[in-house]
């Protein structure tokens, strides 16, 4: 009876290191299945954010609205019309009081302030035209004079999404100015450069959504 008894747990124990060695062979199986998975992960993201593959994300019409709102302000605040722009009548040295003004305004000191906010929401091609507007001297900045384009104000503007996807996206604004002059459509274009969402291309301000970021 005792030595049937012995065989017995004898049996059991084999089976109990069997089982114990197939776990573990498993656990290790699961191992190495989980590192081939992260590498062939890796490698696909390695391939995503190669230049040719979409390396930005789709934005919400929201996201869009917002961001025309605060570059339209920007772009009709210090470039064409140059609504936020106040100067004290200091004449730029050298300029005989003529051309350019010292800029009094404190959002933006320096030309290389004023650059950098604009390279956040536009194309390098839009950013050189500030080149021709604002000059620097010892620190101080100064806006050339008499280049405000002046535009007019419709009587309304609506800003419809037209496309998108995760590089770029291109809107519409129509602009109504009553009587007997159609409605105007100005397009735009949003693309993913750098690491950011910027305008390309031609950018016409809207005076009526200027007010609409404070």
């Amino acid at each position: 009876m005792r030595s049937g008894l012995k065989i017995t747990a004898a049996v059991i124990c084999t089976v109990l290191s069997v089982a114990i060695l197939a776990g573990w062979a498993l656990m290790i199986a699961q191992y190495y299945v989980s590192e081939q998975a992260q590498e062939e992960s890796s490698s696909d993201l390695r391939e995503t954010d190669s230049p040719a593959a979409p390396v930005g994300m789709i934005l919400t019409d929201t996201g869009v609205y917002r961001l025309f709102l605060e570059a339209n302000r920007l772009y009709l605040g210090w470039l064409d019309e140059g609504l936020a722009v106040e100067t004290d009548g200091t004449a730029a040295p050298g300029e005989n009081g003529r051309t350019y003004r010292r800029v009094t305004s404190k959002a933006y000191s320096s030309l290389q302030d004023l650059q950098k906010a604009f390279a956040s929401f536009f194309s390098p091609e839009t950013c050189k035209r500030l080149d021709s507007l604002y000059l620097e001297t010892d620190g101080v900045l100064y806006r050339r004079q008499g280049m405000a384009v002046g535009g007019v104000k419709p009587l309304s503007a609506r800003l419809q999404v037209t496309a998108k996807d995760a590089n770029t996206c291109t809107l519409v604004v129509e602009s109504d100015f009553g009587g007997s002059r159609k409605p105007e459509q100005t397009k735009y274009t949003l693309e993913y450069l750098d690491g950011n969402w910027v305008f390309t291309g031609s950018f016409q301000g809207s005076l009526w959504f200027y007010n609409e970021v404070q």
